[in-house]
């Protein structure tokens, strides 16, 4: 991995965790817990070797005592350890729960043209898949660095006072599992990119057969949708079981290095007896042995953190965003409706004008209808108005005022729309019909725009009228 690399990847990091910082009282109980957890199995281990030492000398005491004690620094084990997880796993949500949130609260306020250049269905996966996976990388890792972490320092610092020689000789194997940790990173990262991304086409295509079923079913798409969701899915399994393999191959790697270093010292032990009791011996054995699962788990941290940095950097590209430019002042209660384009042009992206030098006005209470072949531009001169797009020249006006002195919101109040593609919420009909900045209409408003729409006898046949649960 490149340093400049590496500088990126700290710098997501960093900003991720600003997300889990309002809790660090709750971190720093978590923290305290696991310390308790991993000081009691240390110990308990220790009692392993006392009870040795002590059995033939007060068989009776050892047996009454040292059981004791051993039970309680189970106790201690236990709690520590559901304190510290319990604690770890309410910033974990809540940090999810923020992100989420805050991602849905900037796609609503996202322009258009965001929405043209990305897929509905890498959209959704972002909101649904990509930011859990953010947890990985927020408080999983960061969990395991904290409770593994601690373990090894706790194992080695008593393995250290116990026989620092031995210690020393054992701590040789790690610049061994450095080097397969860093062998894995690149791996790791590129994996999870891919396993977003198949994550988004799966998504999407799902999202587009469910959509759009009836022109499906009408055309006679259903081999073709099967065809590209098994594509897409065959990608997504793919991508998922090179990243278990990945796993599962360094965090073998890693425990067979550490099984070897503990059958070394094992050699050594029985070529330096009499340096220590049996019970020194097998207490240093015991810390030697439980250093292989801390240290296995902080191998596999590596692939959460390069899984989670890989979501952060999608959910964060996402979040730096333009929002709609929305600079006006000027508010209207209820405008007169003169409308009046004056040379406006407009294309999309790089692309030739859909719009050229237009001109047209439309009086307040004239009907007008835009006809013209297909991708003509009279949809994008409908988006115009309600500034879905920004002009590249000329000038809209209200009323004689340019819509984009209008603020945002004023503007979009003063117009009505009836898309070619009706969307219907998962709400009753009464909230569909007062939707949004009309929320707090009338039941007598709401009678009007029924009567306006000619919808009043269909309603009426529904067996719990407006309250009927559509979408």
């Amino acid at each position: 991995m490149s340093a400049e690399q590496q500088q990126n990847d700290w710098a997501i990091y960093k900003r991720l965790l600003k997300y889990v910082a309002p809790y660090w009282g709750v971190m720093l109980a978590s923290i305290v817990g696991f310390l308790f957890a991993a000081g009691a199995e240390a110990y308990f281990a220790k009692l392993f070797g006392d009870l040795i030492d002590s059995w033939d000398e007060a068989m009776v005491q050892a047996v009454a005592t040292i059981p004791l004690m051993m039970f309680a620094a189970g106790l201690v084990r236990a709690v520590g350890t559901i304190a510290g997880e319990s604690l770890i796993a309410r910033v974990s949500y809540n940090v999810v729960f923020n992100l989420r949130q805050e991602l849905f609260d900037h796609l609503l306020r996202l322009p258009s043209r965001y929405f043209d250049q990305n897929t509905q269905g890498h959209i959704v996966s972002r909101l649904t898949y990509t930011v859990a996976q953010l947890r990985d990388t927020g408080t999983d890792a960061l969990r395991a660095i904290i409770q593994d972490g601690l373990k090894v320092i706790v194992y080695l610092g008593a393995m250290l006072w116990l026989n620092w020689q031995m210690t020393l000789l054992f701590v040789g194997a790690m610049p061994i599992l450095a080097m397969v940790v860093v062998f894995a990173s690149n791996r790791f990262r590129r994996i999870s990119k891919r396993i977003q991304n198949s994550m988004g086409d799966v998504t999407h295509v799902v999202s587009e057969a469910v959509s759009g079923y009836r022109v499906v079913r009408t055309f006679g798409g259903e081999d073709y949708e099967k065809s590209r969701f098994h594509k897409y899915s065959r990608v997504n399994r793919q991508q998922n079981l090179k990243m278990a393999v990945t796993k599962v191959f360094s965090t073998q790697i890693n425990e067979t290095i550490v099984a070897l270093a503990i059958c070394i010292l094992i050699l050594l032990l029985y070529d330096s007896a009499g340096s220590m009791t049996s019970g020194q011996a097998v207490t240093f054995l015991s810390w030697a042995g439980l250093l292989g699962r801390p240290i296995r788990k902080l191998s596999e941290v590596n692939a959460k953190l390069q899984r989670g940095l890989a979501a952060a950097e999608d959910v964060f590209g996402q979040l730096d965003q333009n929002l709609e430019v929305d600079q006006g002042e000027d508010q209207v209660e209820q405008a007169v409706g003169n409308l009046e384009f004056e040379q406006v042009t407009f294309q999309y992206g790089d692309g030739k004008p859909v719009l050229n030098e237009v001109s047209l006005t439309i009086k307040a209470g004239q009907t007008v209808a835009l006809v013209g072949r297909s991708g003509s531009g009279k949809t994008t001169m409908a988006s115009l108005i309600p500034r879905f797009y920004e002009l590249q020249q000329g000038r809209i006006l209200l009323d004689g005022k340019d819509i984009r002195s209008y603020e945002m919101r004023t503007l979009r109040k003063q117009i009505a729309l009836v898309s070619q593609q009706v969307t219907l919420f998962n709400d009753s009909l009464r909230n569909n019909i007062a939707y949004g900045d009309l929320a707090g209409s009338s039941d007598d408003q709401v009678e009007e725009a029924i009567e306006r729409a000619h919808a009043k006898e269909f309603i009426e046949t529904l067996p719990e009228g407006l309250d009927t649960i559509v979408g």
